[in-house]
């Protein structure tokens, strides 16, 4: 099993892959390219498609790490996340059949992004506001050593038999 930190990295790489393809995307239709100019457009579907699943994969592995159980019944807060997942998706086909939304697009998508970590990181809907450092797997916390722990314990001397006299 991967560690928290590991499912984390990963989930990261795919959210930059994906952003990745949706900026290029973006900024050729804002350009005033099309599907036939885009001459990238499989690699950028690609790198969006993989950065999905990416995605998708790290952060049903934070769930795992966090506790999760299948079956259980999602929070709000992560029905708010799989939304913004499935809405990331489907922007893929936006820019480039509706030329006049890329501008807005190249601001509302990193807004999306915002929402999204906020939504990670506090949790909300869920009672009290949680900061997702404080939902971490706990660390195994070792024991503090202090001066008094490195000192010898105080033992008392074994006592010597007396010697026998003949």
């Amino acid at each position: 099993m991967f560690s928290y930190s590991f499912y984390k990295v990963v989930h990261i790489f795919g959210i930059l892959l994906t952003w990745s393809a949706l900026g290029a995307l973006v900024l050729h239709a804002a350009n005033g390219g099309d599907k036939s100019t885009n001459k990238k457009r499989g690699l950028v579907a690609a790198t969006h498609g993989i950065g999905m699943v990416i995605i998708l994969v790290g952060g049903f592995g934070l769930l795992a790490r966090i506790g999760q159980m299948h079956g259980s019944g999602f929070p709000t807060w992560i029905w708010i996340k799989l939304g913004i997942w499935v809405l990331t998706g489907a922007l893929i086909m936006l820019p480039l059949r509706v030329p006049k939304l890329a501008t807005p697009l190249w601001f509302l998508i990193p807004m999306l992004g915002g929402v999204a970590a906020y939504t990670a990181g506090y949790k909300p809907f869920q009672g009290e506001v949680t900061p997702a450092a404080a939902v971490e797997a706990p660390a195994e916390e070792a024991p503090a050593i202090t001066p008094t722990t490195l000192e010898a314990p105080a033992v008392e001397p074994a006592a010597v038999p007396e010697p026998i006299e003949e």
